[in-house]
């Protein structure tokens, strides 16, 4: 059955109801239940790792970087301070090199160029202030916000348990160590086993960069312990990481699915190869290709290279970033303002509307693949206006996002222009709209009708009734 088929069924089977069911034979009522119990499992999946990904990206890491910022900002003035001092000492110990002429220079002399400058308790004060809020030299940077993180454990400990465990994933070559590792931590933290390198369900080989020494600390602990907080973190963080590029993905899901699953492969390949490297230009052996690429990214990069010595407005730092110095805007010349306001007085106002009933009878075969859930044809007259009275009103941004709307404000003149156009302007819709949307968000659809109805009351937009009020709006041309 193919992907199309299944979302129509997902879809007739989310809004049918019991007696709708059972009108349909043993298969159809099966495929049905079976459709729809899939688009609920991966619609499940979705909303819960899109849930991880929001917690990790807003209320931990991001909150976590935050009280990093913060701690970071307070600490500058006082760095700042400490390290003016410093280098004025620095200055005078340098310059006092020259001062004798045997080379040597007594200690006395050298404080009483300092202390012409600074006070000695000054001296003291920022050599204690830089000592105490900067690592030694021999210590890795300051974890700064994952040492924020790690405290933070409580709010996915139950996550981790389950994650795993109730979500099927898969991963490449690149994910398929953290996905190891996150298999391996919800079966930790269900026992009581210690945390150490020598545990089997700790896997070191995920522990990289910074985490390195939050985890097994610098220099490493004696024992072999690792920190907790900083080991679940670690590898949660890899996990949503490898998650987001699809290293790792849910065999269930709809948005992080395995992208390479439809990938053609074997005999239905061989089928269609010729027809697709053909249509899109390529060779059969990707080496030649390859290496052509190679050589001209290559080629380019030395060309780019070679001019940076002599370009002002472009540097590197030594992180590899590239730091461009911004351009100043150009204002407009006059002439340029006059031939926009001429062009825009030249174009013609069209309505929307007309436009889309226009393109619509150009291409027929629209209308005629446009078919009920149930899998019958529309028995509805003049169809061609109600869709385009729906894309309209899509266009228009009057979806069923929007709150509140008055059906006598000027944007909405174009879903009345179609409605007044239409020929079965009195017919009643009541039982086709119950017949296609069922019984689910009846009220809702009924206070569409009602502001209907009474032409000028706002009214609550929003559910399943926006088809059924784009169409309802023919009833009072």
């Amino acid at each position: 059955m193919t992907p199309r088929r299944l979302a129509e069924l997902a879809c007739y089977g989310m809004g049918a109801d019991v007696a709708q069911l059972k009108r349909h034979g043993d298969q159809r009522r099966m495929a049905t239940l079976v459709a729809t119990v899939t688009q609920l499992e991966a619609t499940a999946t979705d909303d819960a790792l899109e849930l991880l990904e929001l917690l990790m990206a807003t209320e931990l890491a991001g909150k976590a970087r935050q009280e990093a910022n913060k701690e970071t900002v307070k600490r500058h003035p006082r760095l700042a301070r400490a390290s003016a001092m410093l280098a004025v000492v620095a200055q005078v110990l340098l310059e006092a090199r020259d001062w004798g002429s045997d080379g040597e220079v007594r200690v006395s002399e050298v404080w009483e160029a300092i202390e012409a400058r600074i006070p000695r308790a000054a001296v003291r004060a920022a050599v204690d202030t830089m000592t105490g809020m900067l690592p030694p030299p021999e210590a890795l940077p300051e974890p700064d916000w994952r040492a924020e993180l790690a405290k933070k454990t409580h709010a996915v400990v139950g996550l981790c348990k389950m994650l795993t465990a109730t979500i099927t994933f898969g991963a490449n070559a690149q994910g398929a160590p953290v996905l190891a590792a996150m298999t391996a931590l919800g079966e930790q933290l269900a026992t009581d086993t210690s945390w150490s390198a020598g545990n089997p369900r700790i896997c070191p080989q995920v522990v990289t960069g910074p985490w390195k020494h939050l985890v097994f600390g610098h220099p490493a602990r004696h024992d072999g312990t690792v920190d907790r907080g900083a080991y679940i973190f670690c590898v949660l963080e890899q996990f949503c990481r490898h998650l987001k590029h699809r290293e790792i993905y849910a065999e269930t899901s709809t948005r992080y699915r395995n992208p390479q699953a439809r990938l053609l492969d074997g005999a239905e390949w061989e089928a269609v190869k010729d027809d697709v490297l053909t249509t899109l230009g390529l060779p059969e052996d990707p080496g030649a290709l390859l290496a052509s690429h190679v050589t001209a990214l290559d080629e380019a990069l030395r060309y780019v290279g070679g001019r940076l010595a002599a370009n002002a407005d472009v540097r590197v730092d030594e992180a590899g970033r590239i730091h461009v110095t911004s351009d100043k805007a150009i204002a407009e010349p006059p002439s340029l303002v006059d031939l926009r306001r001429r062009v825009a007085a030249m174009l013609p106002r069209v309505d929307i509307d007309e436009q889309i009933l226009k393109v619509m009878g150009w291409v027929p075969q629209f209308l005629e693949s446009l078919t009920a859930l149930s899998g019958g044809a529309a028995r509805m007259a003049d169809l061609n206006v109600t869709v385009a009275a729906c894309l309209t009103g899509q266009a228009l941004n009057i979806g069923p996002h929007l709150p509140r709307m008055n059906l006598d404000s000027g944007w909405c003149r174009p879903l009345f222009q179609l409605a007044r156009g239409a020929d079965t302007v009195t017919r009643a819709t009541r039982g086709w709209d119950n017949a296609k949307w069922g019984r689910r968000g009846y009220q809702r659809r009924r206070a569409c009708r009602d502001g209907i109805a009474e032409r000028g009351k706002p009214f609550q937009w929003g559910g399943p009734g926006v088809v059924f009020a784009a169409d309802s709006l023919r009833l009072f041309a």
